[in-house]
This record gives C-alpha cells, sequence and structure tokens, in this order.
C-alpha cells in the first residue's frame, strides 16, 4: 500500500519552515505580545515586477529572523496581494501573529491557507492556536479529529491528554492514560505518563517516564513533546545563564531540577548535568530553584558511605569480591571497576550469610515484599536461544522484547529469543515474558519485514539486514537483537531501500530537519528576548 505524502512535506521554503509546530511552540513561551501591527490593509505598497511571492516570503522569514516583525508582517500581505491564493503566504503571516500572541489573526490566516490547500498541518495549528491560549476545552475537538492521521496521530493523541488533563478533566485524562495500554513504542505512551506524574506534583515518578523516553527517542522527538509542556506554562522551565566547573556556559537555557541532577535544554535537546557541575554560585537561578539545588546536595553529602566491603556470587553465577556496597529500594548497588551497578534483590544468593545481621534481614524482608512491586528494571544475566551471551546487563520489559543496556546504547532482544529457562529473570517477569510469547503479537515479528543493506550517516554498515520501518526510524534484526537506527541516521541516498519506504523517509528526514532548525531559531529567539 502506498504511504501518504507527509503533512510537513511542502516544508521547502523558509517561509514555510516558520509555520512548522515546534517553533510556534517555542516561540509562544515566555514573551510578551509585541506592538500590534498595522491592519493589514496598510500594507498597500504596490509590488514592483521583480517582488515574486516566493521573495516576499523569503523577506519576511528574514525580517522574522531579526525581529522585525511589522516588515515581516508587510512583505506577506504583499505576497497575499499578488497571489490571493498563495497558502505559503497565509501561513507565514500566520506563523508572524502566533509570536505577537494575536490569536484571532492566526487563526484567520491559517483558515485561510487551509481552505485553499488542505493539510493537516494547517489543521494541527488551529488546533494548536487555542492550546496557546490555554483554551484546551476548545483545543482538544481539533486535535482528537487529527488522531487518525498516519504522521500526526500520535502527537494529537499526546495533546487531547493535555487538553483534558490541563483543562482540569481528570477523569477523562486518567481514562486516555488508560486507553494507551500498554504499547510501550509510541512517544505518547511515555509523555503522557510524565505529564501525568509532574501534574500531581510527583517529579520522581515523572523523571522516570522521561528517562525511559530518552532511552528510545532522539532528541528531536523528545523536544517537540516536551515543548508541550513548556507550552502550558505549568509546567514552564526557568530560564538561567550559568557557568559548569568544567568551564561550560549555557546562556538563556531553559532547566529544571530532577532527581539525578539539572534538566537543561540546548541547541541539542534535553541533557542532565550533575548537581556537582553546577556552579558554587548559584545566584543566577531563582530563588526556589536556590533552594531545592542546596537542598539536594546537601542530601548527597549526607549519604553515609558503606559500612563495610562485601564478597558474595548471585543466583545467576555473577561473583564480587570485597565490593563497596549501599542499600537501595530495588537492590543492592555495589562499585565495579566499571562503576556503581544495581543488583535486585532477587539475585542475590540464597545463603545471606556473607552479609552483616542488619542487611540480611532487610533482604529477606525485600524479597517478601518484592512480588507485590512489579520491577520496572533490574540487572540481569542469561544467554539468548542463539548462543549471545548478556552479563549483568541493566534491563526492563518492552511491548517487543527485552530492552537492555549494552556498550552499543539501549537495544532489545525479542522474547522469542529468550532462554526457556527464565529462573534469571525477576519472578514478576516470568509470567509476563511468558504471556508476551503465547500471545505472539506482531510487535514480536513485524510485519513489512525486508531484507536491506546501507550504511548509516555514522559509517556504521548493515548487509542483508531483517528490517521493518517504524514511525521513529528503521527497526533492525541483528546477531544481538533488535536495534533501532532514527530516520536522521539513514543515509542521504535512499536507493537502497523498497520503493514504498523511501517517501516516508525522505519526509521524516525533512521533518527532523525542520524540526531541528525550528528549535535552534526558538532558542535564539529565547535568549534574545532575555
Amino acid at each position: 500500500m502506498a504511504i501518504k505524502p507527509h503533512p510537513f512535506r511542502r516544508l521547502k521554503s523558509s517561509a514555510r519552515l516558520s509555520g512548522a509546530i515546534l517553533a510556534a511552540a517555542f516561540f509562544s513561551v515566555g514573551h510578551a505580545p509585541a506592538q500590534q501591527p498595522l491592519a493589514d490593509s496598510t500594507a498597500q505598497t504596490p509590488p514592483t515586477a521583480a517582488d515574486t511571492v516566493s521573495d516576499l516570503l523569503k523577506q519576511s522569514s528574514q525580517q522574522l529572523a531579526n525581529g522585525d516583525f511589522d516588515q515581516a508582517i508587510r512583505d506577506a500581505s504583499l505576497a497575499i496581494q499578488l497571489d490571493p491564493h498563495s497558502a505559503p503566504a497565509y501561513e507565514m503571516r500566520g506563523s508572524i501573529y502566533i509570536r505577537q500572541k494575536l490569536w484571532d489573526r492566526a487563526e484567520r490566516d491559517y483558515t485561510a491557507a487551509n481552505r485553499i490547500s488542505p493539510d493537516v498541518a494547517y489543521k494541527y495549528q488551529l488546533a494548536q492556536i487555542k492550546f496557546l491560549q490555554k483554551a484546551y476545552d476548545n483545543a482538544r475537538p481539533r486535535f482528537a479529529a487529527l488522531l487518525g492521521d498516519t504522521r500526526l496521530g500520535d502527537l494529537a493523541a499526546y495533546k487531547v491528554f493535555l487538553c483534558d488533563l490541563l483543562g482540569g478533566h481528570e477523569a477523562l485524562s486518567a481514562g486516555d492514560l488508560t486507553a494507551l495500554g500498554q504499547a510501550q513504542t509510541t512517544p505518547s505512551y511515555y509523555y503522557c505518563h510524565a505529564a501525568w506524574y509532574l501534574y500531581h506534583n510527583q517529579r520522581a515518578e515523572a523523571n522516570k517516564w522521561f528517562a525511559s523516553a530518552d532511552h528510545l527517542f532522539d532528541t528531536s522527538t523528545a523536544s517537540l513533546y516536551i515543548s508541550s509542556l513548556i507550552e502550558a506554562q505549568r509546567f514552564r522551565p526557568a530560564i538561567v545563564t550559568f557557568v559548569t566547573k568544567d568551564g561550560t556556559r549555557y546562556d538563556h537555557v531553559h532547566v529544571f531540577l530532577e532527581e539525578t541532577g539539572l534538566r537543561t535544554l540546548t541547541a541539542n535537546g534535553w541533557v542532565t548535568l550533575p548537581l556537582d557541575q553546577l556552579p558554587d554560585d548559584l545566584s543566577g537561578f531563582p530563588g526556589d530553584l536556590r533552594e531545592l539545588i542546596a537542598k539536594k546536595r546537601a542530601a548527597l553529602l549526607a549519604i553515609p558511605p558503606p559500612i563495610s566491603l562485601l564478597t558474595f556470587t548471585t543466583i545467576s553465577g555473577k561473583s564480587y569480591d570485597q565490593v563497596h556496597w549501599s542499600l537501595e529500594d530495588t537492590g543492592l548497588s555495589v562499585l565495579t571497576p566499571d562503576g556503581w551497578i544495581a543488583v535486585p534483590f532477587a539475585q542475590l544468593p540464597a545463603d545471606l550469610s556473607p552479609f552483616p545481621p542488619d542487611l540480611r534481614q532487610t533482604i529477606l524482608q525485600k524479597r517478601q515484599s518484592a512480588p507485590a512491586t512489579p520491577t520496572r528494571d533490574g540487572m540481569v544475566s542469561f544467554i539468548t536461544r542463539h548462543g549471545k551471551k548478556y552479563d549483568q546487563v541493566k534491563a526492563s520489559i518492552a511491548g517487543y522484547g527485552l530492552r537492555i543496556l549494552t556498550s552499543d546504547g539501549w537495544i532489545a532482544v525479542p522474547f522469542s529469543e529468550l532462554p526457556d529457562d527464565l529462573s534469571p529473570f525477576p519472578a514478576d517477569w516470568r509470567p509476563q515474558i511468558l504471556a508476551k510469547r503465547q500471545s505472539a503479537s506482531d510487535e514480536d515479528d513485524p510485519s513489512g519485514m525486508k531484507l536491506v543493506s546501507f550504511t548509516t550517516k555514522k559509517g556504521k554498515p548493515y548487509d542483508q539486514v531483517r528490517a521493518a520501518i517504524g514511525e521513529s526510524g528503521l527497526h533492525l534484526l541483528t546477531s544481538q537483537g533488535w536495534i533501532a537506527v532514527p530516520f536522521d541516521q539513514l543515509p542521504n541516498d535512499l536507493s537502497p531501500f523498497p520503493t514504498e519506504w523511501r517517501e516516508k523517509i525522505a519526509d521524516m528526514q525533512k521533518l527532523r530537519k525542520s524540526v531541528t532548525t525550528s528549535q535552534s531559531a526558538a532558542n535564539k529567539d529565547t535568549s534574545s528576548q532575555n
């Protein structure tokens, strides 16, 4: 079946780019409306023969980048005079009105653009205009109308959830969350859960969902979904300027505090800066954020060192000799030459005599309560049916298999590749793995598999590997299990791929590029305004 053109396919010029979703999202944050421009009818200067719609829209885009909203409006309006049927011209002017928070005018221009050239991107922007005004009950049906779209459906589902949550309809938003089920392959699944916990002031739990999403999706996808939380301003991060202890400078960046450090928005996406790398002088941070950072630093300093050294062998046969340790909620953290790793309570030996008496009692209590608390992730050792060995790797259950953290990053081992003997895995994982095997869903053996050979932009070659196309990239079945290659890492030459894949890959590469460009422009705009 032929793949429909991506709704952002026509984002070719800088004029179209200025109307991209992420640009409007970030441009709306934290800026006071500029002085209201003159009515559209003021742009009456007759166009010269040299003026074309394309030239005027390029000029308008440049003026917008320079912060000259009035001239940008005039150029866009002249373009409309030259061609009253130019949808990009209306979109250009509508995007400027969004920057100025002139919502009625923005809605009028996007309505005109969609009437001239019906486009799901214009419909999304019409919903977005209501969202930016916090008119969530009005925005919701507009986003809901896009749920069936193959490209924007997941983002629209996320927006519907946010409209219900932020609009005060807790029961509806809880239902939205339940409706997501266990489909752990879409961005909305992770970011809806993160937003839910943020809304309910459970930041630690929210951070777990953000961290999981970071492992699965590229930075442009993360920024696109996180920007909606920034737009809502209920979750709006602080904007600060500071220099880390290693000399890296961050100018007017969005930040918020999480359990492991300071979450910081850079030109390359969100990164987490360890608390011990933040400057001693926190005067550049808001007072409440300074206080929270100081408390977390004090808490870290107050953590007592390990009381003694331990020597033991896990159930799976991994030996630790005279290691430092600390007690965690899910197991023991032990200090190895590779750093701290977590050993789940279920993997500790049956004979607890190597452990101090008080620690033995705690381990026994944790083991008894463990079945009532599902394990989100843990350290496991096992050998796949094809003989691939994984030793004390961090792992978690996903919809398509076991996600494990290797030296090459996160990969997925299909349930069908896991060993028949499931004893190396936590007890509460075993029935889940068995159920997944019995159901043998399409996620375990994706449809539309093709054999492909190509080399990524980073120079990684793949030769005759089975592949399936997904929403964020290609899923490849390698000797190590399933791995994902993002669209923006696929080569520019798409000839190695099936014909029916090339259009979607090209569309998604353009979208990723436009999102990255829009985000960079938004960051520059934020810096100049602050």
